[in-house]
């Protein structure tokens, strides 16, 4: 095995899973309903596929720090919810709290002191939460990359807290 191939029993996305293989089948289906499409404005626009993924129009950005425009939209006042699986190598969680701790923003003195909270799902502990000012970070267990591939009711809770603001 050359000195960057991973390993053929772990998957990038969860550590836990030999296979990196994910059935995108629902996720297509439900995009491409009337209902969804209803809500989310688009009318009859194609659904793009992987042939044109998003990401060959990002490479220009690839490796690029995000935390001017995070900081940016901290001190305008938007609400900013980061949430990464515990179990994720390609966004791994001790990486963007390193970045959150280089944050600065109206509230960063607050993050500083501020305490990760137990977060429960329906009795159960889905994870660790951590607010301040305007921004909170969620650690969600048992997951890896893909959070509502991988823990759909946790994912579910976790939209419904952060477009409430419930955290």
């Amino acid at each position: 095995m050359g000195k960057y191939q991973k390993a053929s029993n772990m998957g990038v996305y969860n550590v836990l899973s030999d296979d990196d293989d994910i059935d995108e089948s629902h996720y297509t289906q439900f995009l491409e309903s009337t209902v969804v499409r209803r809500a989310l404005h688009v009318g009859d626009q194609a659904f793009g596929d992987s042939s044109d993924a998003v990401s060959n129009h990002m490479l220009r950005d690839f490796m690029q720090s995000a935390r001017p425009w995070v900081e940016e939209l901290l001190d305008a006042g938007y609400r900013v919810v980061f949430y990464n699986g515990q179990l994720d190598l390609i966004v791994a969680y001790p990486l963007s709290v390193n970045m959150f701790s280089k944050l600065r923003f109206a509230a960063a003195a607050q993050y500083a002191v501020a305490h990760r909270q137990l977060w429960y799902v329906d009795g159960e502990l889905a994870g660790y939460v951590k607010t301040a000012g305007n921004m909170t970070e969620l650690l969600v267990r048992d997951s890896g990359h893909m959070v509502p591939a991988d823990q759909p009711a946790v994912a579910a809770r976790l939209i419904y807290q952060a477009t409430r603001d419930t955290f």
